[in-house]
């Protein structure tokens, strides 16, 4: 059966957020594989809202509570986690998102936690298949992967997920200091 993502955003004061699977008033596929792509109008709008602006982020998936606690990426507590899935989406605050292209080739896709980055440029032009790329985002903050269908299997799977929780955001090349981070190039594909 296939699983469903939501992104959860966590605030500094430790509390939880959904982003809206709508985009324009129209319903986003959430199945990881189905909307994780470049170019997705999904993605762009979740793209726009991380511009300089560092958030915690996880793409969790509906099965993720049937994980064991040695199995949460990043030491997320096992608590932490049923407690999200306790919460109905209405308790869970959420705002409508529109539309807006997003250009991927000025942006770095900055982890802070781990003090590396993504350039999104070169990785599009690394990954780019047939004009399909996956994107980064949703697969290395993806909790749950692999539990049900339309998950990612592939190329560096076990990096699915090691970005989880970790404070992400966007930020435009020419205006970022890089000294204190550490490029990394991912290659992903589905089998």
């Amino acid at each position: 059966m296939g699983q469903y993502y939501n992104i959860l955003i966590k605030d500094k004061d430790e509390n939880y957020f959904k982003y809206d699977r709508s985009v324009d008033n129209k319903y986003m596929f959430a199945k990881l594989t189905e909307h994780s792509w470049i170019r997705n109008s999904f993605m762009d709008s979740f793209c726009n809202t991380l511009i300089n602006n560092p958030i915690n982020i996880a793409w969790v998936g509906d099965y993720a509570n049937e994980l064991e606690e040695n199995e949460i990426p990043n030491n997320i507590s096992f608590e932490t986690l049923n407690m999200i899935f306790n919460k109905t989406y209405k308790e869970l605050k959420s705002k409508t998102v529109s539309f807006s292209k997003f250009d991927y080739n000025k942006y770095l896709l900055v982890n802070h936690t781990k003090k590396i980055y993504i350039d999104l440029k070169q990785y599009i032009s690394n990954n780019d298949e047939d004009g399909w790329c996956l994107h980064p985002l949703s697969l290395l903050t993806a909790i749950g992967n692999g539990l049900g269908g339309g998950d990612y299997h592939g190329i560096n799977e076990n990096l699915i997920g090691s970005w989880a929780w970790n404070t992400i955001s966007l930020e435009k090349k020419k205006d970022f200091n890089l000294q204190e981070y550490e490029q990394v190039d991912y290659y992903f594909q589905e089998a």
